[in-house]
């Protein structure tokens, strides 16, 4: 047993070669007519520019991504993917060695081999490209790790299956006594659960590996009762009175505020709108910050805030375009009355960032959560027209985010 995976998959495809791929397959499928009115050579021209113009910062500097499909784009596994498959016929087609097995997941391949041939095979498929090369792992005392799972030869040549764990892995899951929704716990122990009853072939590694599940996560404070998962039901489409089926309601993603959240689902449910949670205001996104910081007199699609610098008059505004050009634009505001009138002043350096929305109906109602709350003299009006007894509820937890 082998295992092959390519090194750097994403960041070392052609981009051309990738075109290529992708521009044969469209060609050669008769069904697209049927999904899209797309051409290929448009579907080709929108998605070299998807691939051709990924831009960053460090430092100030902009910089182009000149190899590969960028990490973090979304058609980027599609692409690896297809190009993937055109590079494996190609090497098992002119491949000297026929692998008796042949497994591939993106860029990891579960691969059996005679053992005289591995490096025969391996320095035929590093042939093929040079962009495209690979690594191995050949199996260790009968085992082979590949993705989550633990492959082990018998002494009949039966193979069995474990659930693979790396030597540096640490039992840590979300604690049970963490601030997030009870449905985020149960959906761990559900989760390592099914991969026990999966990916675990016997039934008596089968019970230990429950075993050690319910092991590790008493440790990280999980209950008894936690362990129950109940089963779930196969939804029906829901029909109206005249029996066709009714409107898609689209889900609802609601921030997760321990207390508040779970009484806005059942409200939601009541209606038969669905909901999940999201938790905000977490480690990662207090500590890492992967981008340079921009410059606030750049910043687009903010909720701002304008002190005096010789008074406490204060004004909250919003702004989708960049900061610096709305506090130009302010010279008919109350801000400049009151300029005007007193002679104090204001200025661009001392402006306060309270929140941050690229989306405009949700940036002004932010606005209006926060003249609700900080009452600023200087605001002629109170924003967009937001419900009281939602105000009182939103501007409770108003800072979970931006401030």
């Amino acid at each position: 047993m082998v295992s092959y995976d390519v090194s750097a998959l994403f960041t070392s495809i052609p981009i051309d070669t990738a075109i290529k791929v992708i521009r044969r397959r469209l060609e050669e499928d008769t069904t697209l007519p049927n999904r899209t009115e797309l051409s290929p050579d448009q579907i080709i021209q929108l998605l070299q520019f998807c691939l051709e113009t990924t831009y960053f910062v460090c430092k100030g500097t902009f910089y182009g991504q000149i190899r590969g499909a960028p990490m973090g784009s979304p058609v980027s596994p599609a692409v690896a993917d297809l190009v993937m498959e055109d590079f494996e016929k190609k090497a098992l087609n002119s491949s000297p060695v026929i692998p008796e097995v042949w497994y591939r997941y993106v860029d990891d391949t579960f691969t059996v081999l005679p053992s005289h041939s591995i490096d025969i095979f391996t320095q035929h498929i590093n042939s093929i490209d040079s962009n495209i090369q690979f690594t191995i792992e050949p199996e260790a005392d009968d085992k082979l790790p590949f993705l989550d799972i633990c492959i082990l030869k018998n002494e009949d040549g039966s193979l069995t299956t474990k659930v693979y764990r790396k030597p540096t892995h640490t039992n840590q899951y979300l604690n049970f006594t963490s601030n997030h929704h009870l449905e985020h716990k149960r959906s761990v122990v559900r989760t390592l659960f099914n991969r026990a009853e999966t990916l675990v072939s016997r039934p008596e590694d089968k019970v230990k590996e429950i075993a050690h599940i319910k092991k590790v996560l008493t440790v990280n404070g999980y209950k008894r009762w936690a362990f129950h998962i109940p089963q779930k039901t196969e939804r029906t489409k829901d029909k109206d009175s005249k029996g066709e089926q009714k409107s898609t309601k689209y889900p609802v993603c609601l921030p997760y505020v321990s207390g508040v959240t779970e009484k806005v689902q059942r409200i939601f449910g009541k209606y038969e709108v669905n909901s999940y949670l999201k938790p905000y205001n977490t480690l990662k996104s207090l500590l890492v910050r992967p981008k340079d910081k921009p410059q606030k007199e750049k910043m687009c699609g903010v909720v701002y805030q304008l002190e005096c610098q010789d008074c406490s008059s204060r004004y909250v505004g919003e702004t989708a375009r960049a900061l610096r050009t709305r506090f130009k634009e302010h010279t008919n505001s109350a801000i400049w009355q009151h300029v005007n009138e007193t002679k104090h002043s204001f200025t661009l350096e001392e402006v306060k960032i309270l929140d941050k929305e690229p989306k405009d109906l949700k940036r002004k109602i932010r606005e209006a959560l926060h003249i609700h709350r900080d009452r600023p003299d200087l605001n002629r009006d109170a924003g967009r027209e937001i419900p009281a007894n939602l105000l009182q509820l939103a501007s409770r937890d108003l800072h979970g985010r931006g401030n």
